[in-house]
């Protein structure tokens, strides 16, 4: 026992202050420094005139699931897109999505593209060169030779909290396949999350730690 809290005491440091982290540490004779919660605020941001943003995310669970919504600076022009598939990784379902997503942004003959994301990954494959797993080499390839097309191309990491209408359309295809939906075909939900985006609604969220 000595030595399992002598261990213990070397590797905790931090810990969030709650009455059950309290508890455990006191039973198990821990000292770590108690800290806060942390919170933090965030909200959708609208693109600059004349670029088109562009949100994507996947899903795994019976199935595979990806997904994104496009909108411009006004969030009046805007298009939703979502699929399902046979299961393959998360990682290769959040990179369909954006690979299909710049498919569909040449086929609408839009040139300049920001692509949010809540998978710092994705950055780290397509922005910064980090080598993807071997399933996702041909979509890598075709987010790069789509990309290369556009007079502008950009991909950021976004709290997964504003992310939330990718993130339905990534998980509610009924059918196997792939849809294409219009404004005036938006699902009541996904019209929710358009608008109070729009509104400028403060997220706020507890980051894990």
């Amino acid at each position: 026992m000595n030595e399992t809290q002598s261990r213990l005491n070397l590797c905790i440091y931090d810990v969030i202050d709650t009455s059950s982290n309290k508890h455990f540490c006191d039973l198990w004779k821990i000292r770590p420094k108690f800290k806060q919660k942390e919170v933090k605020y965030c909200k959708w941001s609208p693109p600059a005139e004349g670029v088109t943003l562009l949100s994507t995310d996947g899903s795994i669970t019976d199935y595979g699931g990806f997904g994104g919504v496009f909108r411009d600076f006004t969030n009046k022009r805007v298009l939703a897109f979502g699929g399902k598939e046979e299961p393959q990784t998360i990682t290769y379902h959040e990179m369909k999505a954006i690979s299909r997503g710049l498919d569909i942004t040449l086929e609408h003959g839009l040139s300049k593209l920001i692509i949010n994301t809540d998978s710092s990954l994705m950055v780290q494959y397509i922005k910064n060169g980090v080598k993807p797993p071997w399933r996702c080499k041909d979509l890598l390839a075709n987010i790069k030779d789509k990309s290369a097309r556009l007079e502008f191309f950009d991909i950021v990491h976004i709290y997964r909290e504003i992310n939330g209408g990718a993130h339905f359309m990534a998980s509610h295809q009924i059918d196997l396949g792939e849809s294409l939906l219009a404004p005036n075909q938006f699902p009541t939900e996904l019209n929710v999350i358009r608008i109070r985006d729009g509104s400028g609604h403060v997220y706020v969220f507890f980051p894990l730690i």
